[in-house]
């Protein structure tokens, strides 16, 4: 392995340039005019996302303008496969649902509902086959792969190879669990602010998936199991949730904490919960499911389910929602007064002996990196072996 400077400022900066430079937007504007057979000029400015450029393009004779989007270089870890997947999924909803998605809620949960009954065999991204018709053949690529590559230097050898699936949402949560395994392994800077920091994430990791392994992630919440013949691209919890998006900026980035995220969040639910009702209340075909979806998502929120499915697709805000949301609703309430850098201390018995005897040489080499401030470019066989020491198969 090797060390290196991080740089994914300088890389973002250099993919921001190499879009705007003239040629890229000329290109930009001869992929429109051979798409739809007119003279297509682009209206600045240029919209940058997260992963994105964005491109007003105007076409003589024609209104509204449209949008072209292109993945970012370098800031995109797997452009081709999110951009076909994303085409694809996009193609798939607007084949099968009634209208396109609005920005009122009530026109949200109506495609919302619509996009529920949209039910696939295996856990894994669509793709358009040669027919017409589409399938879910390619591994699923999340927004939190594509950050812990990117931002974390996560070793791609040790993320779902490509073409992976998934049959069982047991095996999809344990391999999201491995994830934020891997995060801890092998995010060099800024991931553990002390030992006891590093034994925090070590264990309630290590729980975390064992519990998914156990098949116990996936019938938490629910009051009964009766909705777990239902799958779709994803697990069925995640569609059974109430979105996450409805206050817009994510609970870890709430600038006043979780807490004061999760009072705001409650209030913005009651009027989706409300809208989802009454677009229910609206809809022609049986539900799919045994109970309404506005059902599942208030019991979704009521039980912690949220947090859970929270917890397990997003690695940086992971040990903050398991300690605060979920820790005591699987394993009972801690005693009272237990600081935050001793929460390992009350759930250290759950370990395996095996996983007790690795945390304090693991802490130590963790510790001992945070001292030399690099990113180092793993090599594939020492990476695999590194991760398979704490996963304990």
């Amino acid at each position: 392995m090797a060390c290196r400077r991080d740089k994914n400022d300088e890389v973002s900066d250099k993919a921001q340039k190499q879009m705007r430079l003239s040629i890229t937007c000329r290109k930009v504007e001869d992929l429109a005019k051979e798409k739809f057979g007119k003279p297509a000029t682009l209206i600045s400015p240029l919209i940058i996302g997260g992963f994105n450029i964005l491109y007003r393009i105007r076409l003589e004779g024609t209104s509204p303008d449209i949008i072209i989007r292109l993945p970012c270089p370098s800031l995109v870890q797997f452009p081709i496969e999110k951009t076909i997947q994303e085409a694809a999924t996009a193609a798939l909803i607007e084949k099968q649902t009634l209208g396109t998605l609005q920005a009122i809620w009530g026109k949200v949960a109506h495609s919302l509902l619509q996009l529920s009954r949209i039910t696939f065999s295996r856990i894994r991204s669509l793709v358009k086959v040669s027919n017409g018709t589409y399938e879910v053949r390619g591994r699923p690529i999340t927004h939190n792969m594509t950050d812990i590559v990117r931002l974390a230097n996560i070793p791609r050898c040790v993320l779902p190879p490509e073409g992976k699936t998934y049959e069982t949402t047991d095996k999809w949560y344990t391999a999201l669990a491995d994830i934020h395994i891997a995060q801890l392994i092998f995010q060099h800077n800024d991931l553990v602010a002390s030992k006891d920091d590093c034994r925090n994430k070590y264990v309630a990791r290590q729980i975390f998936r064992r519990l998914a392994k156990q098949g116990r992630l996936s019938i938490f919440g629910f009051a009964e199991d009766t909705w777990s013949e239902y799958t779709y691209v994803g697990p069925t919890q995640f569609i059974l949730d109430p979105p996450w998006w409805l206050l817009l900026e994510t609970a870890e980035m709430w600038s006043s904490g979780i807490d004061e995220w999760k009072k705001t969040y409650e209030l913005r639910l009651k009027t989706w919960l409300s809208s989802m009702s009454k677009a229910e209340a609206g809809m022609t075909e049986p539900n799919p499911l045994p109970a309404p979806l506005s059902t599942y998502m208030r019991e979704s929120w009521e039980t912690g389910r949220f947090f859970l499915s929270y917890a397990a697709r997003k690695s940086w805000a992971f040990d903050a929602m398991y300690w605060k949301f979920l820790d005591e609703r699987f394993f009972g309430a801690r005693e009272s007064g237990i600081f935050k850098n001793d929460l390992w201390k009350t759930r250290i018995h759950l370990l395996s002996e095996e996983e007790r005897a690795a945390i304090e040489p693991f802490v130590e080499r963790k510790m001992a990196e945070s001292k030399t401030r690099c990113i180092i470019d793993w090599d594939p066989t020492e990476a695999r072996q590194r991760f398979s020491e704490l996963l304990f198969d």
